[in-house]
Parts: C-alpha cells; sequence; structure tokens
C-alpha cells in the first residue's frame, strides 16, 4: 500500500522493518467521503511496525503485522465526528487539560489522553504525576520525570 510505504519512509521504518504490514479490507467501510477505515488502519498498521522494528532490532526476529480496516475504523472515537442539524456535538475532549502533547525531558514528545473527560483516566494521571489538573502542571511533570519513570 503506497500511502503506507511512504510514511514508513518518512518515519525511517523502511530499512529498520523487515516483516510485512497488512492491511485487511478496503473503504468504504462507512458512507463518508473520507477513506477512514484505511486512515486509522495505515495509522494502526504504523505503530504496529514501529514495535515490530524494535522487537527485531533487539531479538534479530521478524514480525509482520496486519489489521483488519474494520477494527480500526473501531479505533477512532466516533462521538468526536458527531453532527446534529450540521453542527459538530461537543463531546468534551477538547476541555481536558491532559489531552495533549508534552515535552519530555530528553527533547521528545509524550501524547497523554483521558479522554473525553474519563474521571478515573484523570484520577489515575493525577496521581502519577503528583500535581494538579491543570496543562502548566501536566507539562512541567512530564518535563521533568518522562522518560525517567518509564526507563526505570
Amino acid at each position: 500500500m503506497k500511502p503506507l510505504a511512504e510514511l514508513m519512509g518518512l518515519l525511517g521504518l523502511g530499512h529498520r522493518f523487515a516483516g510485512n504490514a497488512v492491511p485487511r479490507g478496503a473503504d468504504p467501510i462507512i458512507r463518508s467521503p473520507h477513506r477512514l477505515g484505511e486512515a486509522s488502519g495505515i495509522a494502526q498498521l504504523l505503530i504496529g511496525v514501529s514495535g515490530a522494528a524494535i522487537w527485531q532490532a533487539r531479538t534479530s526476529q521478524t514480525t509482520s503485522v496486519s489489521i483488519d480496516i474494520i477494527d480500526a475504523l473501531h479505533f477512532l472515537p466516533p462521538t468526536h465526528f458527531v453532527e446534529q442539524q450540521v453542527r459538530a456535538i461537543k463531546v468534551g475532549a477538547e476541555t481536558v487539560a491532559l489531552n495533549d502533547l508534552f515535552l519530555c525531558r530528553d527533547g521528545k514528545y509524550a501524547m497523554l489522553e483521558a479522554g473525553p473527560p474519563y474521571a478515573k483516566l484523570l484520577e489515575g494521571y493525577s496521581a502519577f504525576f503528583d500535581c494538579g489538573d491543570c496543562k502548566t502542571s501536566y507539562a512541567r511533570e512530564v518535563a521533568r520525570s518522562v522518560p525517567a519513570c518509564i526507563e526505570s
């Protein structure tokens, strides 16, 4: 699949992944002008390719990955695409301070999400980082502790 190969090349995965990455199925899956199943499938395959490339670097074992685009489509949070009378319905995810990319100590970014607000996830992140529920607090704590907490 050409878009997948292009993205793998852009991300530097082309020469690090020797397996096969196979999307199963084809759009249209749902009535949409966009190829949502395939787009989500490619994104999910890239995650699998990345993991397989790490595994290959560590063990020299080649792993192939595949995804059914119907399963990939289910990964998209459908409530974010709901409209009523041609107006988007807000679900609250845009107001959750935690939902963002945060700069880590090593200059890379970590993506944190807890919603459209899910209290259990918010409480878990707040307890983990031991900080207030605001973007500034999360940014400070991620910059201070990540990836140290991941590496240990």
